[in-house]
């Protein structure tokens, strides 16, 4: 019975807070033909929610996608695959919006990993 739970509490869900408005959706899938539309268009701003034990700056680091360049493919796909592997996230949704013309902005919808499982499987990792 003990294992059960063990193994219940390691495999869990993701975590996100209640009042967040992902709660219910840690889906992370990407499509990145869903944002044609702003390939090529300066990054204004790009910011993260849903994260609470990991810091904005240690997801936003990995990230090759920064403010002041412009939207590629390919940085995007790689930055969505590099914040996906992190060991503390579980998932990460991409969502990219329209600031003005030729002007965006990133969104990434973080839900992370149960702080059980990042204790009993990573017991050394203290990732900002």
């Amino acid at each position: 019975m003990a294992i059960a739970l063990l193994l219940s509490l390691l495999i869990g869900t993701p975590t996100v807070n209640a009042e967040s408005d992902m709660a219910g959706d840690v889906s992370s899938s990407f499509e990145p033909d869903a944002f044609e539309w702003a390939y090529g268009q300066v990054i204004d701003s790009v910011s993260v929610k849903g994260n609470v034990k990991t810091k904005s700056f240690a997801l936003l680091r990995e990230m090759e996608s920064r403010v002041g360049t412009r939207l590629d493919a390919v940085k995007l796909a790689r930055d969505h695959r590099y914040l996906t592997d992190l060991s503390s996230v579980a998932t990460v949704k991409v969502e990219v919006y329209p600031i003005h013309e030729g002007h965006c902005g990133i969104v990434l919808a973080v839900a992370e990993r149960p702080l059980v499982f990042l204790k009993l499987i990573y017991p050394v990792l203290d990732y900002d």
